[in-house]
Formats: structure tokens, sequence, C-alpha cells
């Protein structure tokens, strides 16, 4: 089972966003899709639950967040940058987001939105702009490019189940893994000669006693 985190802003087309939410769940169940974490609530009642820790607590238990992306999500209707906001939403969504190491995020961009760069994201985001991709338009296209971003979440359903890990961002490799994997090959493969030989030594040994040990 895959567990699935839609992030998204409320200002962009909720009605893609609905279509989109209810393919996923009609594909993976509705105990497996998870958005609405911060909207489901009046969040500046004083007396509300922490909306944050019910955020990190519904990430933590995911398996890859959906990041959806549209006209607003860079800037209101009058023009704020909303990213620029300390306490914006989704720039500690995504900040808690990415402490999560080997975490799969995949931009969805609806409306003719245009993948992040750096400098729109800014040093907190960056890394966004690094991951692929996928598209979801609305109208007559919307059911194939459903199916293109739901067959990329079940290749990485296979890729968890044998092992491997699925690559979901262009990042560049992080070559010390690398390192550390040869090097540990390296001393596997010094184990087992010494071994070996410690063996054949003992062989000698033993074959020494042997030939002592028969009367002459």
């Amino acid at each position: 089972m895959l567990n699935i985190y839609v992030s998204y802003r409320k200002e962009d087309n909720p009605l893609l966003v609905r279509r989109i939410y209810d393919t996923l769940v009609r594909e993976f169940g509705s105990s497996s899709v998870i958005k609405d974490v911060y909207y489901a609530r009046d969040i500046l009642k004083p007396d509300a639950p922490n909306p944050i820790g019910e955020v990190q607590w519904a990430i933590n238990r995911s398996d890859v967040m959906l990041v959806i992306i549209g006209r607003y999500w860079f800037t209101d209707r009058a023009g704020n940058r909303l990213l620029a906001d300390p306490n914006d939403l989704i720039l500690r969504e995504l900040s808690f987001a990415f402490t999560r190491k080997g975490l799969p995020i995949i931009p969805v961009l609806i409306d003719d939105a245009k993948a992040p760069t750096e400098a729109q994201l800014g040093p907190a985001l960056k890394i966004l702009a690094f991951k692929n991709a996928a598209v979801v338009r609305d109208g007559s296209d919307f059911e194939r490019d459903m199916m293109r971003l739901i067959d990329q979440l079940n290749k990485l359903v296979s890729g968890q189940i044998s092992g491997i890990r699925a690559l979901t961002e262009n990042e560049p490799r992080d070559e010390t893994g690398d390192f550390d994997a040869n090097l540990l090959q390296r001393r596997k493969v010094i184990t087992m000669l010494g071994l070996a030989v410690g063996g054949l030594i003992g062989l000698a040994i033993l074959a020494f006693l042997l030939l002592q040990s028969i009367p002459k």
C-alpha cells in the first residue's frame, strides 16, 4: 500500500485538485491519500489543535508527496510573494518534508504552470527545482495525464517492494554513498581472502601433523 500526501494551495483550481484527489482515491484507496490537513479546521482559532504537528505526522507516515503547483502557488491574486512569508503554510510543509531523507517528492503542474526554478523557490526550497515534474491538464487530457502519474506512482511501489529506491529527482548524486559502498565491498573481499588464506594454512598445519604422526 502506498501512502500519498497531497500538498496544494486552496487558491489553485480547487475543482481540478479535487479531481486529482478523487482519481488517486479510486486507484489507491481513501485511507492512502492525505490532503486538507490544514484546511479541515479553522487554524486561526486560539484553541485549535496544532496544524503543523498534524502535518508533520501525516508527512511522516507518507511514502510519497505530491506538490500541486498552479498559477497562484508563488503569488496570490494581489501579487504578493507567498513563499517570502516565513509563516507560509506551504513553505513550512515542504521545509519539513525535505527533512525526510529519501522521501520522493513529485511536483504536479496544473493550469499551465511552469516548473519552479531555484531563484523562485529560494534557499529553503531550491531542491524542489531538481525534481521531475508531472503535468496534469484539465479537460480531455486529464485521464491520460493522471494515468501517467499513477503509472509513475505504481512504479514507485514496485521499487519499494524490490528494495530499489525509486528515483524521482534529478539531483546530483551523493558520491560519498558510492565511496562508502565501494569501501565496504573491498573490506568484504579482503575478509574473504583472509579467511581463505587462514583455511589453507590450517589445512597445511593439519597435514604436517598427520605426516608427523605416521610411524617411520
